[in-house]
């Protein structure tokens, strides 16, 4: 619903009421209540992460045909792109803040659940809104739950985690903002420690993330040791 419902529609009042009844339902004494209304949630939230990136693509070439228009001293089509331009930056502006209201308080609450998949279905979620919206998920805000995660006791959620850090640290070293740079700095040590996880897709997860922060030259010539040591270990998965 929230990825093809119309944005005024959603904003309008949508949004608020679904929230006040999956935050509720998720809160469910019942594990499988509560992990519907999770997975539900979550889920919501993905489509209205692709409902902002679709009005930030309107918004790029809206800017581009103003300067084209600027260009050819068409004023009035200039007049109007811009005025339509600034009604979507407030609707955006609108939506990122009711996505940001769900995502917050689904993640923070159950992300700690005693549930194993409920919190690994949150840390997936982080993962794919990240490939979504780099930018915004680079934030504290929601890279905090990612850095207590990799503790988390179940093997499926730490590879959940490290697959949302590596979608955060891919991309040009170069091209990417210091937010990037930040978490990468700040989560190697963790980072580094997974390589030698119990559990072997976790250690695979972590190399994966090691490269990228091979990338962007993060690591001394004595840390690849470890990851070299890898190579040779007898498990496969590895």
């Amino acid at each position: 619903m929230a990825a093809s419902a119309p944005c005024r529609t959603l904003v309008g009042g949508v949004v608020q009421a679904v929230r006040g009844w999956l935050l509720a339902l998720a809160d469910c004494q019942f594990r499988s209540v509560r992990h519907a209304a999770t997975a539900a949630g979550l889920h919501f939230v993905d489509g209205l992460s692709n409902q902002c990136s679709g009005l930030r693509n309107f918004c790029a070439t809206a800017l581009l045909q103003i300067r084209d228009a600027e260009a050819q001293q068409a004023l009035s089509r200039v007049a109007s792109l811009t005025a339509e331009m600034g009604q979507v930056q407030q609707l955006l502006r609108d939506l990122e803040a009711s996505r940001d209201a769900i995502g917050v308080a689904l993640v923070s609450r159950r992300s700690k659940d005693v549930d194993a998949e409920i919190r690994r279905s949150c840390f997936e979620s982080l993962g794919r809104w990240a490939r979504v919206d780099p930018e915004t998920f680079l934030e504290g805000a929601w890279t905090r739950y990612l850095h207590f995660g990799l503790n988390d006791r179940e093997p499926k959620a730490r590879s959940a985690v490290l697959a949302a850090l590596l979608e955060l640290l891919r991309g040009d070293p170069e091209a990417t903002q210091a937010a990037a740079q930040h978490l990468a700095e700040y989560a190697k040590p963790r980072i580094l420690a997974r390589c030698n996880d119990a559990d072997a897709s976790v250690g695979a997860a972590a190399i994966r993330c090691v490269s990228a922060l091979a990338a962007r030259g993060l690591l001394a010539e004595d840390e690849f040791d470890p990851v070299i040591d890898l190579i040779w270990d007898a498990d496969a998965h590895r």
